[in-house]
């Protein structure tokens, strides 16, 4: 202990800056069951090899699915069909402090020609900041420490 405190290394400080960090929540936006039971989530294979169009009229969303599941499937659907002969999108997720550059983000990636960027929203501010800013794909959600994954894996 006499060593750690005649250090020039702020030990005290970075534990105190430890016990002021907010800890979110262990809460999820869906259930097992609508993560589990995505049709096709075996042949993504079988799904690339489709034109586009076919693969995209796949992916709906049935009425049985929660709207919330319903709703982020529709944005990874219109992600998607803005996408290139990859098929992919790009997924992140924003809240808080850092909504202040959704604006910037999202005209960054118009200039870049990245059309198929979807954005997980965990506040309500970034959502309405981001369905102004990227239309159709955007996802709401809410904060919390599994949430920031979900849509992104």
């Amino acid at each position: 202990l006499h060593y750690l405190g005649a250090g020039g290394w702020p030990i005290f400080a970075l534990l105190h800056h430890f016990t002021s960090l907010r800890r979110h929540g262990f809460r999820l936006d869906f259930t097992g069951a609508e993560l589990g039971a995505l049709p096709y989530r075996e042949h993504g294979e079988w799904l690339q090899s489709l034109p586009l169009e076919r693969h995209l009229a796949l992916i709906e969303a049935p009425s049985s699915w929660r709207p919330l599941f319903a709703e982020t499937v529709e944005a990874l659907r219109a992600g998607l069909s803005r996408a290139d002969h990859l098929r992919f999108v790009y997924v992140t997720m924003v809240y808080g402090r850092f909504n202040q550059y959704i604006a910037g983000w999202a005209e960054r990636a118009r200039r870049l020609g990245i059309g198929n960027l979807v954005m997980a929203a965990l506040d309500d501010e970034a959502y309405d900041l981001c369905r102004e800013h990227l239309g159709a794909t955007c996802v709401r959600g809410s904060i919390s420490v599994l949430n920031k994954y979900t849509v992104l894996l």
